[in-house]
C-alpha cells in the first residue's frame, strides 16, 4: 500500500527532523490522553497510537529505527512524567508498539493506493488494518493485564483491543482524509454555495441529537447521532466529515464514563465499558465508510468529466464542450464583448510526414499547454479537431482578442519540439478572429473565424486575420500559396 502526498504537508523532509517532530507529535498526544485516565490507570482516549501509525502510513519514509526509538521515548516520558512506575510504563506502551507494528504489517498486504479513498472498498481495507492492530494490541494486553492489574485475559482482551480499535476509528480516518488533499478546500464545502443550507442543517441536527441524548438518556442514546453525522458524511468532504465525526466520538468517550449522558447504567465494570467503546467504534465508522464512499464517486464523476469534455491529447476542451461553454458564456454576459479565435498549425501533414506521427502528437501536446496557459480564468481553449484549435475570449474588444492572437502566433514561432533524431521542429500557425456581436449563435461565430483562418492560410500563413479586415487581405492574397514556413533545426 503506497501513501499520497498532500498539498499540504506541514512535516519536514529532512530524515531525523521528521523522526523528533514525529516524536514531539506523539508525546504531545500521550499527555492528551494520560489525562482521560478513568479506569484501571488506562486512558478513555488515547490518540498516540492513532497518530503514530497514521504517521508512518502517510510518511513510509519515516518507518525507520530512529522513528521508533523516539516514540519509545516519548511514550516513556509522558508516563514517567505524570508519575508512572518504569516497568509498568515499559509494558503498557510496549503494547502500544506492538499493535502500531501490527498496523503497519498488515497495510503491505492491502492493495495500492488505499489510502486515496478513491475506490468503495478503501474504506474497508483501512478498517481492517486498524481491527489488526487492535487485534494485536489486545493479544499484548491478555499479557500486560494479569500482569499490572490482576485482569483474568479474557478481559484483558476485550478492553485493550476495544479500547485500540475505538481510537483507531476516530483518529484515523481524520488524518488520512486531511493528507489526501483532494484540493486547497478539503476542510470546506464541495464548492457549490447552493449546498451551504444543508450543511448548515447538518450541523445543527447533529448538535440538537447530541443534547436530545443528553436530556432523553437511556441505553439507545448513544446512537441518536448516527442519522446526523451519516448526513455530514454525505453533505461535506471526508475530512470535514471526519472531523465531526471525532468530537462527537471523542465527546461520547468522556462523557459517557463520567456519567454526563443517563444511560440508566454505570459504565465501571470492564465488559460494560468495553461495550460501550467498540459501540463508539462503530458509531464512527458508518461516517468514514459514507465518506470515503462519497469521496470514491466524485473523483469518478470527475474522472468521467474530463474523459466526456477533454481532449486527451491536448488536454484542451473538446468541440463540444467549447460549444457547451461558449453558449453559456453567450447567456449570461455581453455577446458584443465575446470573441472567437481559430488557430490551426501550419503545414502539420509535413511534420508527420517527416517525424513521424510520435512528433506530431509532442506539438499538438506544446500547443495544448500554451493554449492552457494562455487563456484567463474567464476563457477557454479547445482542441477542436486534428490540428485545429479554438479560444474563446469573454469581456474583450475585437482589437484585444487580434492583440492575443498575435502574441500566440509570436510565441508559438518561437517553440522547439524536439524530433526524430537530433532534428527539432519549429512550426508555425495561423490565426482567424471573430467577434460575436455581428452573429445570433456561437456557431455563426465560429463560421466566420474559420472563415478568416482560410484568409490566413491563403495569403501565406503564419498570420493573423481578423473579420473586419478580411476585404484588405483578401485583395493582396497572392496567386499561389506560399512556401512551408516550417524549418527542420
Amino acid at each position: 500500500m503506497t501513501a499520497p502526498r498532500s498539498k499540504w504537508d506541514p512535516l519536514p523532509t529532512n530524515p531525523t527532523l521528521l523522526s523528533l517532530c514525529i516524536g514531539v507529535l506523539v508525546l504531545g498526544a500521550c499527555f492528551v490522553g494520560i489525562h482521560t485516565r478513568l479506569l484501571f490507570s488506562l486512558a478513555s482516549l488515547w490518540p498516540a497510537n492513532a497518530l503514530l501509525l497514521s504517521l508512518l502510513l502517510i510518511r513510509p519514509e519515516a518507518n525507520r529505527p530512529l522513528t521508533w526509538i523516539v516514540a519509545t521515548a516519548a511514550y516513556m516520558t509522558a508516563d514517567l512524567l505524570t508519575g508512572g512506575a518504569f516497568g509498568a510504563s515499559a509494558i503498557l506502551n510496549g503494547t502500544n508498539l506492538v499493535g502500531v507494528a501490527a498496523g503497519l504489517l498488515v497495510s503491505k498486504l492491502l492493495p495500492c493506493n488505499v489510502l486515496l479513498l478513491r475506490r468503495p472498498m478503501d474504506t474497508i481495507y483501512i478498517m481492517l488494518m486498524l481491527a489488526a492492530a487492535s487485534a494485536a494490541a489486545g493479544l499484548a494486553g491478555m499479557v500486560a493485564g494479569p500482569m499490572l492489574f490482576g485482569m483474568s485475559g479474557v478481559r484483558a482482551l476485550d478492553l485493550w483491543l476495544t479500547t485500540e480499535f475505538v481510537n483507531y476509528a476516530i483518529f484515523v480516518p481524520l488524518i488520512i482524509t486531511l493528507n489526501v488533499g483532494y484540493r486547497a478546500d478539503s476542510m470546506t464545502v464541495y464548492g457549490h454555495r447552493g449546498i451551504a443550507w444543508r450543511q448548515g442543517a447538518a450541523i445543527a441536527t447533529l448538535l440538537a441529537s447530541v443534547g436530545f441524548m443528553h436530556v432523553s438518556g437511556g441505553p439507545g442514546a448513544i446512537a441518536f447521532s448516527i442519522p446526523a453525522l451519516l448526513w455530514c458524511a454525505v453533505c461535506f468532504r471526508p475530512a470535514t466529515a471526519s472531523a465531526l465525526t471525532m468530537a462527537t466520538a471523542v465527546w461520547l468517550l468522556i462523557a459517557g464514563p463520567a456519567g454526563q449522558i443517563p444511560f440508566g447504567f454505570v459504565l465501571s465494570e470492564v465488559g460494560d465499558l468495553s461495550s460501550y467503546r467498540l459501540g463508539v467504534a462503530m458509531i464512527a465508522i458508518g461516517p468514514f465508510a459514507v465518506a470515503g464512499l462519497n469521496a470514491a464517486w466524485r473523483v469518478s464523476n470527475e474522472a468521467l468529466e474530463v474523459a466526456a469534455t477533454r481532449d486527451e491529447l491536448s488536454s484542451l476542451l473538446n468541440r463540444r464542450a467549447f460549444m457547451d461553454r461558449g453558449r453559456k458564456a453567450l447567456a449570461r454576459g455581453n455577446a458584443s464583448q465575446f470573441c472567437v479565435l481559430m488557430i490551426d498549425i501550419d503545414h502539420f501533414k509535413a511534420i508527420n510526414d517527416f517525424h513521424g506521427h510520435p512528433a506530431g502528437d509532442a506539438v499538438i501536446r506544446a500547443i495544448g499547454a500554451l493554449l492552457n496557459s494562455s487563456v484567463g480564468p474567464d476563457d477557454f481553449a479547445a482542441r477542436i479537431g486534428g490540428e485545429e484549435f479554438a479560444i474563446g475570449l469573454q469581456a474583450v474588444t475585437p482589437a484585444a482578442a487580434e492583440a492575443a492572437a498575435e502574441r500566440i502566433r509570436h510565441v508559438v514561432s518561437q517553440m522547439v519540439v524536439p524530433g526524430c533524431g537530433d532534428a527539432d521542429i519549429r512550426f508555425t500557425v495561423s490565426i482567424g478572429v471573430a467577434d460575436h456581436q455581428n452573429h445570433a449563435e456561437l456557431g455563426a461565430t465560429l463560421s466566420a473565424a474559420d472563415a478568416a483562418l482560410y484568409v490566413a492560410k491563403r495569403n501565406g500563413r503564419n498570420r493573423v486575420v481578423a473579420t473586419f479586415s478580411m476585404a484588405t487581405e483578401a485583395e493582396q492574397a497572392p496567386a499561389e500559396l506560399a512556401e512551408p514556413v516550417m524549418r527542420v533545426g
